[in-house]
């Protein structure tokens, strides 16, 4: 194949791209009437279509029988080579950009890759189904589906799926962004104008503390629709086909075979209703891809038991429903609370130095520290299967990893300063873009476990 441009759409793909992340604080100096801000979105955009202009005249690809090859910069050339052995996944991605003008976007990412490898962001959809077949030929999917999907999101589930996922960080970091752009002063005389002065400081922070969950559920309903829609994961052979999205579609193929693990993840919310979710962790999105969250989810959320159930059809254990986890020693539990009563006990000697305001507010650092400790400690579990590992840990957020014995790369067994006065060990199980832990054991058992993981890693390979 002769060296090949992008579709002129590349252009708007990649200007839309600059000024998207611009928008939100060009749009802020905009509402707070500051002198110069249509100037500057002008020229912010001028910048950004001829930059992609720019971009677009010097970037070519080409195709070969064993790689793929890309070249371009202005100042500063450039030219990739990409053997078509190390792709792990070519994903078909059509953002609103795409479809006004009627291309898609190939994301290819290849084995051991840190970010997408080669995003070719702007093709015809016939030129990027041939590419695609000639990139990774056994991704390659039928257009009928021969049986029904694995998991398929109707709109009530996406509801719950939003109203339990949470993004309370999410809410803490707009609150601190806009803590730090807004002119002094003007955060604190609006919340003044929120509160009102005849309410008691107890009722203020209760209605602060009530806006910000509000905000939570509602970015967590939005952000869960515009991703999560029209979730569907079918298995055709060996093969998981993922399709999502609402402003972006995204068509994802994982062959099982390069699966490294699956976590199933419950927070406190879905705790209580018996909810999950479960991820895919393959070694083709690198943890600073952004894909890496979005592409590896399997179930945003569904009953536990049927979590279970689709767990063992992706790993191909049986019996893992079946599986009682061996708990963590009363050891790890005294442990965990001795660590918890220092933190808060320091953080109470601490409140008793400064004003009164601050003391209140070290009182519930000691119980909420013992909580902490105690949820963390029932959370872990963990057992050695025929062909499997599974461990679980997390305190308000409760992850069971199940990593196959053929994925891992190596065992660590360690002790730290605090586990040796309690005969407690922890083992780390090392695979592809994650890890597995086995925490707080007896020395006796981790041992033990770290013997015949050994063994059987040996054995493997």
């Amino acid at each position: 194949m002769a060296w090949r441009r992008l579709h002129p759409a590349a252009i708007a793909v990649w200007a839309s791209g600059v000024i998207g992340g611009l928008a939100l604080p060009i749009l802020f100096f905009l509402l707070i009437g500051r002198a110069g801000s249509i100037g500057l979105a002008a020229f912010a955009g001028g910048v950004a279509v001829i930059g992609s202009a720019i971009r677009w005249s010097r970037f070519w690809y080409r195709l070969d029988d064993r790689a793929l090859h890309l070249r371009g910069g202005l100042l500063q050339q450039w030219e990739r080579t990409i053997q078509l052995a190390r792709i792990q996944s070519v994903d078909v991605v059509q953002k609103l950009t795409h479809r006004a003008f009627g291309v898609v976007e190939l994301r290819i990412e290849v084995v051991g890759g840190q970010s997408t490898e080669a995003p070719l962001v702007a093709l015809l959809p016939d030129e990027a189904t041939r590419l695609r077949a000639l990139l990774a030929s056994d991704l390659a999917e039928e257009d009928e589906a021969s049986e029904p999907p694995l998991v398929r999101m109707r709109p009530r589930d996406l509801l719950v799926a939003g109203l339990t996922g949470g993004r309370v960080a999410v809410v803490a970091a707009m609150a601190g962004w806009a803590f730090q752009l807004l002119p002094e002063g003007t955060l604190v005389v609006n919340l003044d104008r929120l509160v009102g002065t005849e309410r008691t400081n107890l009722e203020t922070v209760l209605l602060i503390v009530g806006a910000l969950l509000g905000a939570s559920v509602l970015i967590s309903l939005v952000t869960t629709v515009v991703v999560y829609w029209g979730f569907t994961a079918r298995r055709r052979d060996d093969r998981l086909v993922i399709t999502r999205g609402l402003l972006q579609t995204r068509r994802s193929v994982i062959p099982l075979g390069r699966v490294q693990a699956i976590r199933i993840e419950e927070n406190l919310v879905r705790r209580v209703f018996g909810l999950a979710s479960i991820r895919v962790l393959t070694a083709g999105y690198g943890k600073e891809s952004g894909d890496q969250q979005q592409a590896s989810m399997l179930v945003p959320v569904a009953d536990r038991e049927r979590c279970l159930e689709i767990a063992e059809a992706v790993v191909g254990s049986d019996g893992l429903r079946e599986v009682d986890l061996r708990p963590a020693p009363t050891r790890a539990l005294v442990r965990r609370l001795v660590l918890a009563s220092i933190v808060g006990v320091a953080a109470l000697i601490l409140g008793l130095v400064f004003p009164e305001g601050a003391r209140i507010a070290t009182l519930p650092v000691l119980p909420v520290a013992v909580g902490f400790a105690y949820l963390s400690w029932r959370a872990l579990g963990h057992e050695v299967l025929a062909a499997h590992v599974v461990a679980r840990s997390g305190a308000l957020q409760r992850r069971t990893t199940v990593a196959a014995l053929a994925n891992l790369q190596h065992l660590i067994l360690h002790r730290s300063p605090t586990q040796r006065p309690f005969s407690l060990a922890s083992l780390t199980l090392a695979i592809p873009k994650a890890s597995a832990a086995v925490v707080d054991v007896d020395d006796d058992v981790a041992e033990e476990r770290f013997d015949e993981l050994a063994a059987r890693l040996s054995g493997t390979r």
